[in-house]
């Protein structure tokens, strides 16, 4: 199993995401999709595989596009857990992610 952490962009926020992820994942694998390649922040985090999300809806804001991929993605990895920054952009692609899914979602 793995935890699925999605990374907006590195800094303070990212790491906070990354720290409760660690701590659900309990020894399982952390991986990671971003837009760009996060420097030293997700290394540090603990994240064992970067999936590198190449679309241009990630660097825009549309979240229910961004949902969409990160379902897509999901289906492939089958994490446990979906992890992202709560921040107001984490919260909803999170939320769409759990409109198309018909799972729980905590803020």
């Amino acid at each position: 199993m793995t935890v699925l952490v999605y990374v907006e962009e590195p800094g303070e926020l990212t790491q906070q995401a990354l720290a409760f992820a660690r701590r659900v994942a309990q020894g399982t694998e952390l991986d990671a999709v971003a837009a760009t390649t996060p420097s030293d922040t997700l290394s540090q985090g603990g994240v064992s595989t970067l999936h590198l999300a190449e679309h241009d809806v990630f660097s825009s804001f549309a979240p229910a596009a961004i949902a969409r991929a990160l379902v897509e993605l999901v289906g492939r990895v089958s994490p446990s857990a979906l992890v992202a920054a709560g921040t107001a952009r984490g919260n909803e692609v999170l939320a769409h992610v759990a409109a198309i899914t018909d799972l729980p979602f905590a803020a």
